[in-house]
């Protein structure tokens, strides 16, 4: 069996979907399924060609930068009808959100196809970004296409699920298939590092945490990072001892570190 993925990107880009992505291909690999992945390179056509890694056909097609949170990457179609027809794929797996799949609704050899979709996100927007709203209703009509044809869409937890607003129409055919982590490639963690999650872990206020929050993701504003700083405030010192860890990286530290600092919870985020 071939299963094409159309992803956004692929590691070393550093993201959840990526990373998954790249584990659920080794894998798959494992299981006795072929596997090739169609997605945009990061790194400024550094990464622009085709590689095998861990036995799956790795395809970066080169992207020109963002345009509201979306690659522009007009080599994608002709890309895509390549590798279906060199490829020849039995299942197509399009992993959402990424406008960059919307190509597959105008080939016809993609049409004809089944397609399975990982639903990954609902689209969100950040505060302030009505832009995005506007954008979001000429890119829903496609979205839902995408949706309505799909043989069957994978959510990743019950409640992404059960609160997704997009997926409410198509209910019968979602499943939940929990994402994985495959260890292995986990870096293995020094004396050193070991002591520092230690210290910051048992920071808290005056030394006395009765609950600690653990945040781990990419500092992207869909992760809602914001939401959980803001929510301290709510919380007055004498009312409840909170303290938050943020680990990870992205395009929001300097905006979420001024929020801290603003919001005078230094000793109470780190």
């Amino acid at each position: 069996m071939r299963v094409l993925h159309i992803g956004k990107y692929f590691p070393p880009f550093a993201g959840g979907m990526e990373n998954f992505l790249a584990d659920l291909l080794e894998e798959s690999t494992q299981q006795g399924i072929e596997c090739a992945a169609l997605v945009h390179d990061h790194s400024n056509g550094e990464l622009t060609g085709q590689e095998k890694v861990a036995g799956s056909l790795i395809v970066r097609v080169r992207s020109y930068g963002q345009l509201l949170f979306a690659p522009v990457c007009p080599g994608f179609p002709d890309q895509l009808g390549k590798q279906i027809e060199s490829f020849k794929p039995d299942l197509i797996d399009i992993h959402l959100p990424n406008t960059s799949a919307f190509f597959l609704i105008f080939k016809t050899a993609a049409r004809r196809i089944p397609w399975v979709i990982h639903w990954h996100s609902d689209v969100v927007f950040p505060d302030g970004k009505a832009i995005l709203k506007l954008a979001y209703w000429f890119y829903s009509p496609f979205e839902h296409y995408l949706l309505k044809h799909s043989k069957a869409i994978i959510a990743t937890s019950p409640n992404y699920l059960k609160t997704s607003k997009t997926l409410k129409p198509y209910m019968e055919k979602c499943s939940v298939i929990p994402l994985t982590l495959n260890e292995s490639r986990l870096p293995t963690v020094n004396a050193a590092l070991h002591e520092k999650a230690r210290k910051l872990w048992n920071t808290g206020v005056d030394g006395d945490t009765p609950l600690r929050v653990l945040c781990i993701g990419r500092l992207s504003h869909y992760k809602g990072h914001d939401v959980l700083i803001e929510s301290l405030t709510q919380i007055p010192l004498h009312e409840a001892s909170v303290s938050v860890l943020i680990v990870g990286d992205g395009e929001l530290k300097e905006s979420l570190d001024k929020q801290v600092i603003d919001a005078r919870l230094t000793a109470r985020v780190k």
